[in-house]
């Protein structure tokens, strides 16, 4: 039944379907069914967006059922086939269910689309236009959807580079979805970036507004999602607002939310404040770190912030000489290189947890001073005392909970970088990566070995 539904002839009673004369009534195959187009949904600069009906599948979905579909401009050049193919690699490499599902796709010289579950409850700027205001709780779970999206999609590598209102949809069940991956990139952004990369006026980051290309990473979307989010509670449309939009030479970066919304707590301000900060450095380091913090106001018990586990040092002095006692050529070379990953140097004292299995706390130790006990299920299974040892690596990583406790054994002095910090590291010091893979995988080997 599928190849009565051939793109190179036209079909009974519907269009064929050309880029020139796309239109309701088009019927576009696919690699596992062909779709009607019904209603136009919305236009970028990459393509035009559709509702559709499924006419053939192989895939899951019933006939006659309602899916969106994208349909891309054919490519110009060499640069927007690499937004095209961006988009699709990107929406089938992430797993998430705050982030459309990709049903179908199709990239050929006549036709290139891709087809995605179905949203009818329009966009959050939709939502912003509406009668009634968000309330707080809305605010809260657009926040939270957002995090879990970008969550998903940095833990793929990918920056999405472009979260704002109508890039964000309305499920049926009252959540929020994030869409429109056509500028994502990699991790580590090329200074070659094509402008598109740079974000919205009013949502992008001030890194991106000053196309800082070296500070884009995971804290660009968090600072765009809250911004998106301050956009949503206060229904001011910061694109349209070149006042508010433009970065704070003073240093700040929105106006607090309790200047337009009062009613809102103090909690969620704060949040929202902390991910807006000008300086990458000053805000959280991923969204599972602010999804913990997000926890812990709400009473979870293993939610807590690393940080104030220890006395931290902000004596220049004194970690200059623990950084000088290093014997290790590598991180004695990083630490003196690179001194901002020594910002948060923090001492424990002997019988000090450094954190706890199963605790919510998203950063990386690396040990600059003694030893400290790695311990499972209440059993040791590890003292580790070299110097720049990293610990802690897994849960920064995936987002996961701790999984064993770290305890100092005698004096301890540690250095505490966030996720974006670490991945940083790793970035520009590839032996530290290389190292931190071999430990790794000698880990893996003796858990396989004891089992």
């Amino acid at each position: 039944m599928v190849d009565q539904f051939d793109l190179t002839r036209p079909l009974k009673g519907h269009k064929p379907a050309t880029w020139s004369n796309l239109a309701i009534g088009t019927v576009l195959t696919g690699n596992a069914g062909s779709y009607l187009l019904r209603h136009h949904l919305g236009s970028g600069a990459y393509g035009v967006v559709f509702q559709a009906d499924v006419l053939s599948t192989d895939s899951q979905l019933q006939a006659n059922g309602s899916v969106a579909i994208k349909v891309f401009k054919p490519p110009s050049d060499d640069a927007e086939q690499g937004i095209i193919r961006r988009e699709i690699s990107a929406l089938v490499a992430v797993r998430s269910d705050r982030i459309p599902r990709v049903i179908d796709w199709m990239a050929n010289s006549e036709s290139c689309f891709i087809v995605l579950s179905y949203f009818g409850k329009g966009s959050l700027l939709d939502l912003m236009r509406g009668p009634d205001e968000l309330t707080e709780a809305q605010g809260w779970c657009l926040l939270t959807d957002l995090l879990n999206a970008l969550r998903a999609a940095h833990g793929t590598s990918l920056l999405h580079l472009d979260v704002k209102p109508a890039n964000v949809l309305v499920d049926d069940a009252g959540g929020f979805v994030l869409v429109d991956f056509s500028v994502a990139q990699g991790n580590r952004v090329p200074e070659a970036i094509l402008p598109a990369g740079l974000g919205s006026p009013g949502y992008r980051a001030p890194e991106q507004h000053f196309m800082y290309f070296r500070e884009l990473d995971a804290r660009t979307d968090l600072w765009s999602a809250a911004a998106t989010v301050w956009s949503a509670l206060t229904r001011l449309e910061l694109g349209m607002r070149p006042d508010l939009r433009s970065p704070i030479p003073c240093g700040g970066g929105l106006p607090l939310l309790s200047q337009y919304r009062p009613d809102c707590s103090r909690e969620l301000e704060k949040i929202l404040h902390n991910l807006l900060q000008m300086e990458p450095r000053h805000r959280p380091g991923s969204a599972a770190e602010v999804l913990a913090q997000i926890k812990a106001l709400n009473g979870d018990a293993g939610a807590c912030s690393t940080a104030t586990n220890g006395a931290i040092i902000h004596d220049n002095v004194h970690v200059a000489r623990i950084l000088e006692r290093l014997i290790d050529p590598l991180w004695h070379s990083v630490f003196t290189q690179s001194p901002e990953f020594c910002r948060h140097v923090v001492y424990y004292s002997h019988g000090k947890y450094i954190c706890r299995q199963g605790e919510r706390s998203y950063h990386t130790y690396i040990l600059l001073q003694g030893a400290v006990i790695v311990r499972r299920n209440k059993q040791e299974v590890a003292v580790e005392s070299r110097e720049g040892t990293v610990l802690g690596e897994v849960s920064t990583l995936t987002g996961e909970v701790r999984t064993g406790d770290l305890i100092a054994r005698g004096d301890v002095w540690i250095a505490i970088i966030n996720a974006a910090e670490f991945e940083d590291l790793l970035c520009r010091y590839p032996p530290v990566a290389i190292r931190l893979l071999k430990s790794l995988a000698f880990r893996l080997a003796q858990a396989i070995s004891q089992k």
